[in-house]
């Protein structure tokens, strides 16, 4: 078998030179940074409340829209193996732009033409981090593993720059009323669509995914090489793409764990002004809820390049995997969430000390969160190959698609029914500890590649 590999040819492709690679980068760290604005709905949801004369069973639903679109990427995925990420982040630049500015001359009685529209664009803004994801992969070998962290840690910022950007706009016009929700769409949609282009353009001129894709001898699965075909040069239907990642029980671990830490992320993201609201015993002089989101969003980034580069160090050093590091990591903010639990239980008495515990604690649930975007694309596309990257990652994200989704829609029913997100945290603790456990345990022995 060894020598049957060996006989396979090399696939000669080039090599982009450091600055070549470097400027491709930059165009997909401009349109990574704005791939996650529907996250700053909760920020805004107020307003749009009180100008739409929605309800608040209404608002939750239209942010569970945006959520779903962002998440399920399995179109995404299917436009980037099929077109390449050039040409689908031109389509999604545009479709962002577009429903942002469409959304915000919507009047009230349009509150379901603006929650499908709210979709569409988080259609797109998955679209465009799909784009990025993919380069990025594509260019790791040249770049030493850099390329996954960088624009993993733009995505990650994303949250925190579309805040800024509005807190800016606030400052600079004194926009406070509840009809300012739209004018911060407006400006969210000329900001991205300035970046867009000129990140799109980037990419449109110097990136050709043909180039650039690693390519090697071809993969074959050892205990049975004519079941599967994942040899990189050649792109597979969807159905086959699915055939082989999910006849693959490591698969299974990386969708569960994915799906959790995504859910829990997109938990407090979508409930930090609800969570603050239960510990803030007195007003201070201090926008909280805007700056805790925002230093949440700067602990996903900061944790997003750290873990990318720990994780690179552990895996060339075989210390750990990709996917056992994800594992520990889960492992560990799984007390995390039981500590936020803990404290949910002591809040009614009220303290100082507990609004500062609470305030790190909600800040570094970030990590785990931003860990997604580092460690579980990089162990689809060693273990899957790269040229159906899309595809696999799509699939990987249907759970964390439907479980966006249902997040915040479920999480707002159970906190008032009971009034606490104490059994919240205990529950995302539980999940976490589980997926740590499956991703720390389950093997990928099956596919052993040369």
């Amino acid at each position: 078998r060894k020598n049957s590999m060996e006989s396979l040819p090399l696939i000669r492709t080039k090599v982009p030179g450091f600055g070549h690679a470097s400027l491709i980068l930059f165009g997909a760290i401009l349109v990574s940074i704005c791939s996650t604005f529907v996250y700053s709905f909760d920020n805004i949801e107020d307003q749009f409340r009180s100008d739409m004369g929605s309800s608040l069973s209404q608002t939750n639903l239209f942010k569970a829209f945006g959520l779903i679109g962002l998440q399920f990427t399995l179109f995404a995925g299917v436009l980037v193996d099929k077109f390449g990420p050039s040409a689908t982040s031109l389509l999604c630049s545009i479709v962002m732009v577009g429903t942002y500015v469409g959304i915000s001359y919507l009047r009230e009685s349009m509150f379901w033409v603006s929650s499908s529209l709210f979709m569409v664009s988080g259609f797109a803004q998955g679209g465009c981090l799909m784009s990025s994801l993919a380069v990025a992969v594509n260019l790791k070998p040249r770049l030493s593993g850099w390329s996954v962290t960088l624009v993993s840690t733009a995505m990650s910022f994303s949250f925190g720059f579309s805040l800024i950007i509005k807190e800016l706009y606030v400052v600079s016009f004194n926009c406070n009323d509840s009809f300012c929700w739209r004018n911060y769409f407006r400006i969210w949609a000329m900001v991205c669509g300035v970046l867009l282009i000129i990140g799109t353009v980037i990419l449109i001129l110097f990136f050709r995914k043909r180039d650039w894709v690693l390519l090697t001898r071809p993969r074959v699965n050892i205990q049975d090489p004519h079941q599967f075909d994942t040899d990189e040069t050649k792109k597979s239907a969807l159905y086959h793409s699915g055939c082989l990642v999910f006849s693959h029980p490591y698969f299974y671990s990386l969708f569960f764990g994915f799906m959790i830490n995504v859910s829990s992320g997109i938990f407090v993201i979508t409930n930090l002004s609800a969570m603050w609201d239960e510990y803030n015993h007195q007003e201070s002089y201090y926008n909280m809820k805007v700056l805790v989101p925002i230093f949440f969003s700067i602990s996903n980034s900061l944790a997003t390049m750290g873990i990318g580069a720990l994780s690179n160090y552990f895996h060339s050093k075989n210390i750990l995997t990709y996917s056992k590091f994800a594992g520990l990591i889960s492992g560990i903010f799984s007390c995390v969430y039981a500590s936020l639990g803990a404290l949910s239980e002591m809040q009614k008495e009220g303290s100082y000390g507990q609004e500062s515990i609470f305030i790190i604690l909600s800040i570094i649930t970030a990590i785990p969160f931003g860990s997604c975007l580092v460690l579980f694309p990089t162990s689809i596309s060693l273990t899957y190959g790269k040229t159906n990257f899309g595809k696999h990652m799509a699939m990987m994200q249907l759970g964390s698609g439907t479980i966006a989704f249902l997040t915040p829609v479920v999480s707002h029913h159970v906190h008032q029914t009971v009034q606490s997100f104490t059994y919240h945290y205990f529950a995302y603790s539980l999940l976490l500890m589980i997926a740590g456990i499956l991703l720390f345990i389950v093997p990928n022995k099956r596919y052993h590649y040369k």
